[in-house]
């Protein structure tokens, strides 16, 4: 009987142990999204794709105009003629492995690299539905990068990217 309640105490520790380590990990991923809420407008015109609807001179113009809110609760997206926003958004955080760079320089066309980056993390952001939305969000050391997503094909490419501040 002795035996049988030091197994049980084992069991009832290890079960404690287990989901302490999944607290503190689910902590650890969430905590990363606080370093990009904030409010930012864009600092830069990275990349405009020949494919986008908007022409860079267009994006040029409104780029003062533009705000961006990144929060917990909301996400937003406010320049001249995009009104863009969502309650509960869900950030998925990737580290960019060689598999996501190669995704994002094949939605660049290979015009820009972030190879010089040592810290790269991709935000997917959906809906509280889990349905995707056209922007996504990348952190690279300490720079907040956005960019908008169409698709053509079946292939995702980057419509235009923004470096905020």
């Amino acid at each position: 009987m002795v035996f049988g309640g030091m197994i049980s105490m084992k069991k009832n520790i290890i079960i404690a142990i287990m989901l302490s380590l999944m607290l503190f990990l689910i902590g650890c991923s969430n905590s990363g999204n606080k370093k990009v809420f904030g409010e930012y407008i864009p600092k830069e015109i990275l990349y405009v794709s020949a494919s986008s609807s908007v022409s860079r001179i267009t994006l040029e113009k409104n780029l003062t105009n533009a705000k961006y809110i990144i929060e917990k609760d909301k996400f937003e997206v406010n320049s001249p003629g995009t009104e863009y926003k969502i309650s509960n958004p869900i950030y998925e955080i990737k580290e960019m492995n060689d598999e996501l760079i190669d995704a994002f320089n094949d939605a660049v066309l290979n015009t820009i690299s972030i190879a010089k980056y040592k810290n790269r993390n991709q935000y997917i952001i959906m809906k509280e539905d889990n349905m995707a939305t056209p922007y996504y969000l990348y952190s690279l050391d300490k720079e907040l990068w956005i960019a908008s997503y169409g698709i053509i094909k079946d292939k995702y490419y980057i419509k235009y990217l923004y470096k905020l501040k």
